[in-house]
């Protein structure tokens, strides 16, 4: 469904959406991508919609909040066309959605292609209302409602991150928490993803406090289940590609408030919402990592994404194989 050699480059975010479009005109799968939004600069945000339309269960998976974080989206976008060529993930689209956000930050993307490779927020114009000196940009992944406004987001929009003037302020965070709210409306959402880079981390809740500190009023349960779910992710992984990923909450890692996966912990029915911190550049547990890895890690990095997508699918569908 890609062409050849699509995978050698990074691309840009035309590219994207002109290849996402071919590809639901040729898939043999069901497949559809819907228009769930437009960024600040006015450019469309797509979803992929997999699996039947009558499935009760869904996941969300969602990458590219940060627009340097470019093997996100690619390693999203090459674990896509893996799945679709495996008979086991075929099997699981007749019974689950598997909803896919690519790219949530194409204004933030683009300008990391255009102008300042390291550039990690959006390209919004802040209000001197809001914050002075008004500079550029909010964090999406400290713009989400649930715990917004707390650790590690700043009120100042000069910082990376800026939190925005209110929770779920920016068209980006709207058009996601939109297309959740719309899910919801259909079928039940069994778990969400956000896949940044890097780390080699499967992060689990919870992600905005410490466990077990005041204020944490999450099941003890749920976090256990979490982190043995994840435990199977690395396993997994490290069975199949050899990369060494580390499991363990998000707020051990650090504690961020108005983070995606916090929203996706609380919207989903299950309450599994995860970071996945993906890979770095020398790929071992002391390496010196860093947001430019090259082309050639997109494809052992989706091999990753695979492994993970695959594993959840076998948790919220007991009979898939």
């Amino acid at each position: 469904h890609f062409q050849d050699g699509w995978f050698e480059r990074y691309h840009r975010t035309a590219d994207i959406h002109t290849t996402l479009q071919r590809i639901a005109t040729q898939c043999t799968l069901p497949l559809e991508i819907i228009r769930i939004g437009t960024s600040f600069e006015n450019r469309d945000i797509f979803a992929v919609r997999m699996g039947n339309p009558e499935a009760t269960k869904s996941i969300v998976l969602v990458s590219g909040l940060h627009a340097r974080e470019w093997i996100a989206p690619a390693g999203m976008l090459g674990a896509m066309k893996e799945l679709l060529m495996l008979p086991e993930f075929a099997a699981a689209l007749r019974e689950l959605q598997v909803v896919w956000v690519p790219l949530l930050n194409p204004d933030g993307y683009e300008f990391s292609h255009t102008d300042d490779r390291f550039w990690r927020k959006t390209r919004r114009v802040n209000d001197a209302r809001y914050t002075a000196p008004p500079c550029t940009g909010v964090d999406l992944n400290r713009n989400f409602p649930h715990h917004w406004g707390g650790a590690d987001s700043s009120s100042n929009s000069c910082t990376e991150t800026y939190r925005g003037p209110s929770a779920g302020s920016e068209p980006e965070t709207q058009a996601l928490l939109e297309l959740i709210a719309s899910e919801k409306i259909s079928r039940q959402i069994v778990a969400g993803m956000d896949f940044h880079t890097w780390g080699q981390l499967i992060l689990t809740q919870p992600g905005w406090v410490r466990r077990g500190a005041v204020g944490d009023t999450g099941s003890a349960a749920l976090y256990d289940a979490m982190s043995e779910l994840g435990h199977k992710m690395k396993q997994a992984i490290s069975d199949k590609t050899g990369a060494s990923y580390e499991v363990m909450a998000g707020s051990e890692f650090y504690a961020v408030g108005g983070a995606l996966d916090e929203t996706l912990h609380m919207e989903s029915s299950t309450g599994l919402g995860y970071t996945v911190e993906l890979r770095d550049t020398y790929l071992g547990a002391n390496s010196a990592g860093t947001f430019e890895l090259p082309a050639t890690e997109i494809m052992p990095t989706a091999a990753d994404i695979v492994q993970i997508v695959l594993t959840l699918i076998k948790h919220v569908l007991p009979t898939s194989k």
